[in-house]
């Protein structure tokens, strides 16, 4: 079956000195090269552009993101990723049983092909209890379903897709 999870509120439930420390750790571990300065340096710098750093609301606001990652934050899609790559790493690799025929994530967004929904519930299950994060689901309907503006038909296989277009679509674009 073809389906999709979601996850809830993805940035702002990224665990921030957990994630610092999957990056270090990743980062310093990789056998590509470890980047030009210490670790513990780029512990630092991080915890102080996540934790630290305050933002202004519309109406003029200061505040303080005292925990998960600020939407408008230029460290808010790679701390995400590598929060999900970590949790993902940890199901998919360490369980044959759970993994899925096909996993596509972009962001949040994740593609999934399994076998029966109880694969995809367990798969589903085990991301949340090795996470902070809630999942939503979605099946396809006769082997069909919309992933970001594609959609996508399973036939046998392969995959048959197409650019799909939203019904509140209205062809207006801005230049």
């Amino acid at each position: 079956i073809i389906t999709l999870l979601d996850v809830e509120s993805l940035f702002t439930n990224v665990p921030v000195l957990p994630t610092i420390d999957i990056i270090c750790e990743t980062v310093y571990k990789d056998p590509t090269p470890a980047p030009p300065i210490e670790a513990n340096l780029l512990k630092k710098l991080l915890i102080v552009c996540t934790t630290e750093c305050p933002f202004f609301h519309v109406d003029g606001t200061m505040y303080l993101q005292t925990d998960g990652v600020s939407m408008r934050s230029p460290l808010g899609v790679t701390m995400a990723n590598f929060y999900m790559t970590a949790i993902e790493n940890k199901i998919l690799e360490s369980s044959t049983d759970m993994k899925p025929h096909t996993y596509c994530r972009y962001v949040d967004d994740c593609f999934i092909v399994t076998d029966n929904i109880q694969s995809l519930e367990e798969l589903k299950y085990s991301f949340e209890r090795n996470s902070v994060l809630k999942f939503t689901s979605e099946l396809g309907l006769q082997n069909k379903i919309n992933f970001l503006d594609v959609h996508i038909k399973a036939k046998g296989n392969y995959y048959e897709t197409s650019v799909c277009q939203k019904p509140t679509n209205d062809g207006i674009y801005l230049d």
